[in-house]
């Protein structure tokens, strides 16, 4: 369930915990009807954003041009079941002629929302002001996933995936082993819009539940300050190549698609190390060989809460359910059989 919203940016009006002048600050909090949001839990929320450095618009920029800039959207999960999705945008130049960015946030409890966390990813609701007098001006309205999705991530993956055609495997081979091994996820990619596909394809194949439990960033630049805290918790993030090197002594299985990558019996291997093809893996691989993505996606939105806490379970009953050829069958009964899952 939503509890409220709030906006975060570098503006001159007094800010929703009395902080005046031209700096950042939590700008607006809006509570949803009959709920009282917790300051605390805006503070945590807010806390969470780091030291991103806003992105420029270039001067007489084009819509086009501020359509490609970089965008981020988080998921941030407190202990207590309490998440924060946040996005982030450009905004232009604050009251000091530096970049802006703008962040328009929203608090749920555990309840989550009867869709996956990536795709509001692109809802129109996410507010995008650019100059000062646009961030001062800008209000809250309807909250994001409260009215019908125009457009999500999965209406043009498979378009992009086919293109790619091993990156789907390599993707879901990293996921598996770093969920096996507890690590977060690092995906090296330059593309925001790519970033977002690649997320995407994670959460299609595990249920809508399991997906608000995994805290993810679709594009994270903090550089050397504060970049290591800013990824802690987080089971996947995505970030353009130049940040990497920040990260290298921090624990994580990380991915490259641009890597030379090649299959070595059960694992892919590149010079950036080697990735085992888990259960989940193989299963998800399949899944997407027979172009059942989008039914086994289906079938996990109805499991759901019935499923166990495990998010890669799940995929296993999904596709025993749509009565698969007997290949796909084996890998399904394989993962409900694979012994690293029962230890998760």
């Amino acid at each position: 369930m939503i509890l409220g919203q709030f906006s975060y940016a570098s503006c001159g009006v007094t800010g929703a915990f009395g902080d005046a002048g031209n700096e950042w600050k939590v700008k607006e909090i809006a509570a949803e009807p009959g709920v009282r949001v917790a300051v605390s839990d805006v503070r945590w929320a807010a806390s969470r954003l780091g030291l991103y450095p806003p992105v420029p618009i270039p001067p007489l920029a084009s819509a086009a041009v501020i359509a490609a800039l970089p965008r981020t959207l988080r998921l941030d999960v407190r202990s207590d079941g309490i998440a924060a999705l946040t996005h982030r945008a450009p905004a232009g130049g604050d009251a000091a002629g530096r970049a802006n960015s703008f962040v328009h946030g929203i608090l749920l409890d555990s309840g989550a929302l009867p869709l996956r966390p990536i795709d509001l990813a692109w809802a129109s609701e996410w507010l995008e002001p650019r100059g000062l007098a646009e961030v001062n001006a800008a209000v809250l309205g309807p909250a994001p996933g409260t009215s019908p999705l125009t457009e999500r991530p999965s209406d043009v993956a498979d378009a992009w995936f086919d293109e790619r055609p091993v990156a789907r495997s390599l993707l879901f081979a990293a996921f598996d082993f770093a969920q096996r091994e507890g690590l977060p996820l690092l995906l090296k990619e330059d593309d925001p819009h790519a970033c977002v596909l690649l997320v995407n394809e994670v959460q299609r194949l595990i249920t809508p539940e399991a997906a608000w439990r995994l805290p993810f960033s679709t594009f994270e630049r903090n550089g050397v300050s504060g970049m290591a805290a800013m990824i802690a918790g987080l089971a996947v993030a995505a970030m353009p190549r130049s940040e990497a090197p920040f990260l290298d002594k921090v624990a994580a299985v990380r991915l490259d698609l641009a890597a030379s990558w090649r299959r070595a019996n059960d694992a892919w291997v590149s010079e950036d190390g080697r990735l085992p093809i888990g259960a989940w893996a193989a299963l998800a691989s399949g899944v997407a060989a027979y172009d059942l993505i989008p039914q086994a996606s289906g079938m996990l939105d109805q499991l759901g809460p019935h499923q166990r806490a495990d998010p890669l379970q799940s995929l296993a009953a999904a596709t025993l359910l749509l009565k698969p050829e007997e290949t796909l069958a084996k890998l399904a009964r394989g993962l409900m059989e694979d012994p690293l899952q029962e230890e998760r």
